[in-house]
């Protein structure tokens, strides 16, 4: 299967990999089961070879430099003496003045060659972890800066629960949203309901994503990359079926928006030679 690849910046300690992800002919009807969904327009996104705006891609040949550079292999867990633990007053003062000038330059630097950087936002990275910290509207100074208009922002995850502000933040000229760990996390309906928020408003900042990675010994990344994927074409299918339905829009522009989603949106971002 011929595959793209684009290495953007990430701010989480990872790398980004697009690669073209087509469903078989089987998938459809599967995906088509989906109840209310218009059979025509399900079809047609079934048939659509998918950009993927993020996954974590496995390889099992020696020296495979294009695998995935950010496993997630657990690390034991140990001790750390006081001084290095995370809630060290002077790890936190310290960190934050050089998060904040590292993002930045980062982000400067990524603007000027032309290369998108990746934000992730969602919630649940743990039991206990600060939801409200994944808030894509904290990032409202970074994107307003005038020094990084002319850098591009990708909201990973689409800000999970905080999806609706994600929706606001695509206001912004540089902002755009991918779907990614949404499909493998929300079921097609609630998904479909975040896809056809920020579809009535700016479709073209709107990108598929699976976060397709082996979570088990019997959960490899090719399973979770079937199962985002359907879940994703089964969500768009749902939130366009509704807008042909509310009279939004025609079936010409509903299969226009699922082509612009599935592909040309991160064809036209990240400059593939892509129709």
């Amino acid at each position: 299967m011929k595959a793209y690849r684009i290495w953007t910046v990430l701010l989480s300690y990872g790398c980004a990999v697009l690669a073209c992800v087509s469903t078989p002919q089987r998938d459809v009807a599967s995906t088509a089961t989906q109840p209310g969904a218009d059979p025509e327009i399900t079809a047609f996104i079934g048939r659509i070879r998918a950009v993927d705006n993020h996954s974590h891609v496995n390889s099992v040949a020696p020296g495979d430099k294009d695998a995935d550079a950010l496993p997630l292999d657990g690390i034991a867990p140990f001790e750390l003496p006081a001084p290095l633990r995370p809630d060290n007053p002077d790890w936190l003062a310290a960190y934050k003045a050089l998060q904040d000038f590292l993002f930045r330059f980062i982000a400067g630097e990524a603007g000027r060659l032309g290369m998108a950087v990746h934000i992730h936002s969602f919630e649940g990275a743990g039991n206990f972890f600060a939801t409200a910290g994944v808030d894509p509207l904290l990032l409202e100074p970074a994107f307003n800066d005038p020094a990084l208009r002319k850098t591009n922002f990708v909201i990973i995850h689409g800000g999970g629960v905080h999806a609706g502000h994600t929706g606001a933040m695509l206001w912004k000229p540089n902002v755009y949203a991918d779907i990614s760990l949404m499909t493998l996390a929300y079921a097609p309906a609630r998904l479909g309901d975040v896809l056809r928020d920020w579809l009535t408003q700016y479709p073209e900042k709107v990108l598929f994503g699976s976060d397709a990675s082996a979570l088990g010994p019997d959960m490899g990344w090719e399973l979770a990359a079937w199962i985002a994927t359907k879940t994703g074409r089964a969500a768009l299918a749902l939130a366009l079926t509704h807008m042909i339905r509310d009279g939004e829009v025609s079936h010409a522009r509903a299969q226009e928006i699922a082509t612009m989603v599935m592909r040309t949106n991160a064809a036209r971002l990240y400059r593939l030679a892509l129709k």
